[in-house]
């Protein structure tokens, strides 16, 4: 497990040069629906350099930082079915999928027609500052499995530590905040809603991910 989780945390993320201004988010519409599943969970980054770099190096100004938070994009999972991409599209239309870094995320899509996992197998996208300027991208590559009577599933805190001008990740791990996650879920739906605790599986093998007490 260990060569594993070495190959990921040796990955170099690189900078993006595309321009952009991120969409004001959107008012959420989420509510238990057996037809759909919740996904929830959380991103946390640690970079150990100085900020500044970020700025002299991508061309973003004082002002343009100023007050803007680090944000990153959940992506849509797998779903072979959707050959024509209509399921992501409605994706993207309906969910919030731009989020504060260490804000809890919590989309909902329609359930997949052809299996009972959600499958993950690129990346998500951070920006610095906000900014399409300074864009890298975290490691989000694993499955879970989530039984049928489930509506909503809790996958983690995903914790990464970005160190070095080259901005390499240098580890990251998942821990556990499922009683947060189903306060702020609940918060959401105005009700309570009961939350699956997925377990992260490595596509191919054994999984990718230690829990923070293994850590």
């Amino acid at each position: 497990m260990r060569q594993s989780i070495k190959r990921i945390a040796a990955l170099l993320v690189v900078f993006a040069t595309v321009c952009g201004v991120f969409a004001a988010p959107k008012k959420s519409t989420i509510k238990e629906d057996d037809n759909k599943i919740i996904v929830v969970g959380r991103v946390k980054v640690v970079f150990d350099e100085n900020r500044e770099f970020i700025k002299q190096t991508r061309g973003i100004s004082d002002k343009d930082a100023e007050g803007k938070e680090d944000t990153y994009i959940v992506p849509y999972c797998v779903d072979t079915a959707d050959k024509l991409g209509a399921n992501q599209s409605k994706f993207l239309k309906d969910n919030q999928t731009e989020y504060p870094i260490g804000d809890f995320f919590i989309v909902q899509f329609k359930k997949l027609k052809n299996s009972n996992k959600l499958v993950y197998t690129n990346y998500m996208s951070m920006y610095f500052y906000g900014s399409y300027k300074a864009k890298i991208y975290l490691p989000f590559d694993f499955y879970v499995e989530v039984p049928d009577d489930v509506n909503a599933v809790y996958l983690g805190t995903f914790t990464y530590y970005v160190t070095g001008d080259n901005f390499t990740i240098h580890d990251w791990v998942v821990s556990d905040e499922y009683d947060l996650a189903e306060e702020e879920l609940n918060r959401l739906v105005g009700e309570h809603v009961d939350l699956y605790r997925a377990q992260l599986k490595e596509r191919e093998t054994e999984s990718l991910f230690k829990t923070k007490d293994e850590k």
